[in-house]
């Protein structure tokens, strides 16, 4: 039996692979700005804690999967027999959830917060951006980072920033395209 594929079904796959668009939880710009719009209030109560620092938080929070974070350099994995916390190439075997946080020089009532946070606004990961502002990136962003960027209220310096970046189409040769949405929102389309 041969295979044949086309050569439009190998250059549809090709872009897949290029643009990165697999797995996306929003299937566009449209929906994903769709979805802030709908929930801006819990975004920016989001956004604005993260850039407080409150409750305690490194410099980037990763939601992978149930079980799986990034908390800084520490990544907390989900195992059969527990988890494993990584950092600077040291492993350790935790039983517990709250184990594995007390090995990540976390609190566990923070790691939950941010669990909680990320998991309920479909929030890939969450950290500190150039500029003292903040980036959130989407479910889905595995394959090809995308979400939002966001400028604190009391950062007039960060939505400068950002506004300059956008009419550049992004940050620092990082981005396929940034925009500005929605006052102190950005959204952007990051290269892989």
């Amino acid at each position: 039996m041969k295979l044949h594929i086309s050569v439009l079904t190998m250059i549809i796959i090709w872009g897949i692979l290029l643009t990165g668009c697999r797995d996306r939880y929003f299937s566009d710009r449209g929906a994903a700005v769709k979805y802030l719009e709908a929930h801006e209030q819990e975004f920016e109560r989001v956004a604005e804690a993260w850039a407080m620092g409150v409750p305690h938080h490194p410099t980037i929070f990763c939601n992978f999967d149930t079980g799986s974070y990034r908390w800084g350099k520490t990544f907390i994995r989900k195992v059969a027999d527990g988890f494993t916390v990584e950092d600077d190439g040291k492993k350790d075997t935790a039983h517990t959830i709250v184990e594995a946080s007390k090995w990540a020089g976390v609190p566990y009532t923070s790691l939950t917060y941010w669990v909680d946070v990320t998991a309920h606004n479909k929030i890939y990961c969450i950290q500190d951006n150039s500029d003292s502002t903040v980036q959130i990136m989407l479910a889905g962003s595995e394959w090809s980072p995308y979400g939002f960027r966001y400028a604190a209220k009391n950062n007039d310096g960060g939505l400068k920033a950002l506004t300059f970046y956008s009419r550049q189409g992004g940050m620092d040769n990082s981005d396929r395209r940034m925009e500005p949405i929605l006052g102190r929102w950005f959204y952007f389309e990051a290269k892989r």
